[in-house]
């Protein structure tokens, strides 16, 4: 009788030990997660979480567009958008895949005026998290998921160097006069800015956001 207490204790013990260490793995997958109630989701770039209904926008996206896919599984890419082009959730991916260099899930949405599809939540922000707009002595934050932001000369000229996201400046320019320039492949408008302890140049608008 002693001997069967012991072992239903024990399997009990190593359950819940079990249940333990498989949610602290699923939290640190990836750093992007399924709430219970699988409605939200979680972007490892600035820490939101997304839910059907939520309007957002392509944020993050440095040089080039953001795929717009079939499924929620990394399947075929039938669109792309623009840095910046608005949407609204539908729904969220039910499971963490890894496609080509992203590990995360992926979000359903209704673009406006545009396609409706599956895309990478690092991607996406809540429209609420405007791009800056700033003028002159503005200080701005840059916000890019992957690589640096690219510091030039000119709007669109020469690369004089790279800063990475959450790197802290000031404008130099009202963003009124900020010049738009066609460059690798999108439009954007460039303001200068002077980072702090960094360099000064010519850098898109959109990947700014005002603090």
């Amino acid at each position: 009788m002693t001997s069967k207490l012991s072992s239903k204790l024990f399997s009990s013990k190593l359950a819940i030990l079990s249940l333990a260490i498989l949610s602290v793995f699923s939290l640190a997958l990836g750093g992007i997660f399924l709430f219970s109630n699988g409605s939200l989701v979680a972007n490892a770039a600035n820490n939101e979480t997304f839910s059907a209904g939520d309007k957002v926008r392509v944020a993050n996206i440095s040089n080039s567009t953001l795929n717009v896919r079939v499924n929620s599984t990394c399947g075929k890419v039938f669109s792309s958008v623009k840095n910046g082009a608005t949407a609204t959730v539908k729904s969220v991916g039910a499971t963490n895949v890894t496609c080509n260099g992203f590990t995360g899930r992926f979000v359903k949405v209704a673009f406006n005026n545009g396609p409706e599809g599956f895309v990478a939540s690092n991607f996406i922000t809540k429209s609420a998290s405007t791009p800056a707009t700033p003028g002159v002595s503005q200080k701005v934050k840059v916000n890019v998921y992957a690589g640096n932001l690219n510091v030039r000369a000119t709007s669109c000229g020469n690369i004089l160097t790279g800063v990475k996201t959450g790197t802290i400046g000031t404008v130099q320019t009202d963003s009124a006069n900020g010049t738009k320039a066609s460059c690798n492949g999108s439009t954007w408008t460039f303001v200068k800015v002077k980072f702090d302890n960094g360099p000064t140049g010519f850098v898109a608008q959109e990947l700014l956001n005002n603090i």
